[in-house]
């Protein structure tokens, strides 16, 4: 079922969901307890559709082609785009929208890009330049 003003027109299965904004949650096929908000946020281009479960994504093209991806959080203009991975937070235009298939990842600031396994990457400018990065050992 669906909640709120979105164009879910490929929802075949999944519950709980809610979108605000043309063209949201377009390719949802079966995913269920996401939240979309902002054009094409969780919209896709992937004709088989989208299954993730339990996501966020706040920002024009935010989480875009999750895919299957779940429990992620992308705040931000095209935050998250391409991210297929699971368990991730990218906050800020354009934060791990190069990112596919990553997770446990959190990136803040312009297009933060973490690219190791549990990374922190806060970053002041594109190309990850004056950052703070932190890793698990």
């Amino acid at each position: 079922s669906m909640n709120g003003i979105a164009d879910a027109t490929k929802l075949i299965t999944g519950n709980y969901n809610t979108g605000v904004g043309r063209k949201t949650l377009y390719r949802l096929t079966s995913g269920i307890q996401n939240t979309a908000l902002g054009y094409m946020a969780m919209g896709g281009d992937n004709s088989a559709g989208i299954s993730g479960n339990n996501n966020v994504c706040v920002g024009m093209f935010s989480g875009f082609n999750i895919t299957n991806g779940g429990y992620n959080t992308f705040l931000g203009y095209a935050s998250g785009e391409n991210s297929t991975g699971s368990n991730n937070l990218f906050i800020g235009y354009g934060a791990g929208s190069d990112t596919s298939s990553v997770s446990h990842r959190v990136g803040i600031g312009y297009d933060a890009e973490p690219t190791e396994e549990k990374e922190i990457l806060i970053t002041a400018g594109a190309s990850n330049k004056n950052q703070i990065k932190m890793t698990s050992l």
